[in-house]
């Protein structure tokens, strides 16, 4: 008999879970392992952002797509979830270096720059960039087009290292780059007309 859509989805969720703990292990030394470390503290702490599309404090308690996410790692795992929200994107790589927290869950994008320097699990959610612009201006459909244009960006973030890779073909491209901001301020920015446009 085939199994059903829900003996598939837990399968698939014990795989996935399973695979992520195998990127917390070292291999080939005598040294503690990341995951050793966790089931010894009994706790898992996730470094994060506050936003809508990794963490908030909902009506009960922390809560959020990524959050969700390493809560189940974090069963599967049999320890607590302890979150620890930095106050700006651009300093999550420096607290998981410092050893602050054991892994990252805020929207990261893979590049080669952060693979040369962390352990990425399973690719969850494959996305694209996108140029928000204001209602009611021209519609941009190069780079080109963003010349002269205020954009503002997070801070560290693959949308800055796009931009800056951009910059070598588009000269007159600038960019206002900020570590106090998340993707719902620079919506609300576009929005209000502060700035011409974002990406996200």
């Amino acid at each position: 008999m085939p199994d059903t859509p829900e003996a598939l989805r837990k399968r698939g969720s014990r795989a996935a879970l399973a695979l992520l703990a195998s990127f917390l292990l070292t291999s080939g030394d005598d040294r503690t392992t990341q995951l050793e470390k966790v089931l010894q503290r009994g706790s898992l702490v996730m470094l994060t952002r506050n936003g809508a599309s990794t963490y908030y404090i909902g009506p009960e308690g922390p809560t959020g797509p990524e959050v969700e996410l390493v809560r189940r790692f974090a069963e599967f795992l049999d320890v607590g979830l302890e979150i620890e929200a930095a106050d700006a994107f651009n300093q999550l790589s420096g607290l998981l270096l410092a050893g602050h927290g054991d892994l990252i869950a805020a929207n990261l994008t893979r590049t080669p720059d952060r693979e040369r320097q962390f352990n990425f699990g399973p690719d969850y959610l494959e996305t694209g960039t996108v140029v928000v612009y204001r209602r009611g201006q021209e519609r941009p459909r190069s780079l080109e087009d963003l010349a002269g244009k205020r954009i503002m960006v997070i801070a560290g973030s693959s949308y800055e290292e796009t931009l800056q890779a951009a910059r070598q073909d588009v000269p007159g491209i600038e960019w206002e780059p900020r570590s106090d901001v998340g993707m719902e301020e620079l919506l609300l920015a576009v929005s209000d007309g502060a700035i011409d446009a974002t990406l996200i």
